[in-house]
């Protein structure tokens, strides 16, 4: 077990119920049992990014969403700051003022107002999240986060136990069908720095997904539509997204 000082869970799982015409599934094609995918993040890049105690996990799961192949647009802890205040700002031109926090659906309206995505659609049930996890991309979840997650074992699981503290905003970068130790997992990327899980990956078992986005109502997004992005070296990228 690795100990830190433990960040604010302050995502908002809010759902607007237009969203339900907005869901992954019409663009799935799927071939075949499920196989072993995982969206590393670039071996150049800042992930995983390191949050602090400060709630500000939209910003930081989507700023990872961003990094992480096919989009691949460098991102930093300053980068994802930028993007939760953005993400705030969405959230109260909508009407929606939280003292803290911010909801994943403003994360995904903040990245579409920026041009780094065209459209956003969603995950209702998890064959979606297997699915588009495994043909599409990573997905941004907005999970209930329990006492017991803010550390996992030697082995990366992440063990859903203790009182539920808020939401998190978490990666979802992949599926692992009958891992050696824990059968059907899911791949995921915090935003705790590399002290949390393996360098900053964790694994939670299909059992506890489940739980997390089913019966306790969490959510699923993926950006399914990457907006072009003008080809500049890789310095240049940065110095720009610092700027963002």
């Amino acid at each position: 077990m690795q100990p830190f000082m433990l960040p604010k869970a302050d995502a908002i799982l809010w759902k607007d119920d237009r969203s339900r015409a907005y869901g992954i599934r019409p663009l799935l094609t799927v071939d075949g049992p499920p196989k072993k995918v995982i969206w590393l993040p670039p071996k150049n890049s800042h992930l995983p990014l390191d949050q602090g105690q400060e709630g500000a996990c939209v910003g930081f799961g989507w700023s990872a969403e961003l990094q992480v192949p096919p989009v691949e647009i460098p991102v930093h802890s300053q980068f994802a700051h930028s993007f939760y205040l953005g993400a705030r700002d969405v959230d109260r031109k909508a009407g929606r003022f939280f003292a803290e926090g911010a909801t994943v659906l403003a994360g995904g309206m903040y990245a579409i107002r920026r041009g780094w995505v065209k459209e956003i659609r969603w995950c209702f049930g998890m064959n979606d999240l297997q699915d588009t996890v495994t043909t599409r991309g990573p997905v941004v979840l907005g999970i209930p986060w329990k006492a017991g997650m803010y550390q996992t074992d030697d082995d990366g699981r992440v063990w859903v136990n203790g009182e539920t503290v808020g939401g998190h905003c978490i990666l979802c970068i992949g599926f692992w069908p009958n891992h050696p130790l824990w059968g059907n997992v899911y791949v995921v990327l915090n935003s705790y720095g590399k002290s949390w899980g393996i360098n900053g990956i964790g694994y939670i078992t299909e059992g506890d997904m489940r739980r997390l986005l089913i019966d306790e109502q969490g959510e699923a997004c993926i950006a399914t539509d990457i907006a072009p992005q003008p080809k500049k070296p890789l310095w240049r990228r940065f110095v720009d997204s610092f700027a963002a």
